[in-house]
């Protein structure tokens, strides 16, 4: 192939990609948001709904998950917080060292006592213990 002709072809599959791989981003865009730009994963996991291994094509065992309890999914940034009184089950779990069950047992300690007094309170939570509150605790507030 002659110098010219490559570069011809060079360029002509470098459009094909670039335009195959636009099309591609364009169309999981208009999967993932709203027109309004709001993320559909994020409204959903706002309102409860979380993905299954089936939905993300993990596979695990319940011993697994019961290992995973304390991973995060998300990390809290410096400054963020999270109202005891008012967090549902996700804000919970952005916290580190709190997966779902233990974001469960703060949900019903708070219905069944009526909220949080104070912070420290939550080490009352089974599960929540010196450690635990060690690491959350700059996270915590009550409002």
């Amino acid at each position: 192939m002659d110098k010219q002709k490559r570069k011809t072809f060079v360029l002509l599959a470098f459009l094909i990609v670039a335009l195959a791989f636009g099309a591609g981003v364009r169309y999981g865009q208009s999967i993932l948001f709203k027109d309004d730009g709001q993320c559909l994963i994020a409204e959903m996991e706002r309102r409860g709904f979380a993905l299954t291994g089936a939905d993300t094509g993990e596979t695990g065992s319940a011993d697994e998950e019961e290992a995973a309890e304390g991973e995060e999914s998300e990390a809290l940034a410096f400054g963020d917080t999270v109202n005891l009184n008012e967090a549902d089950t996700y804000a919970l779990q952005l916290l580190p060292g709190i997966g779902p069950k233990k974001a469960a047992a703060i949900l019903a300690y708070r219905e069944e006592n009526g909220g949080f007094q104070t912070v420290e309170e939550i080490m009352e939570v089974p599960g929540i213990g010196d450690a635990t509150f060690t690491e959350i605790a700059p996270y915590l507030v009550l409002e």
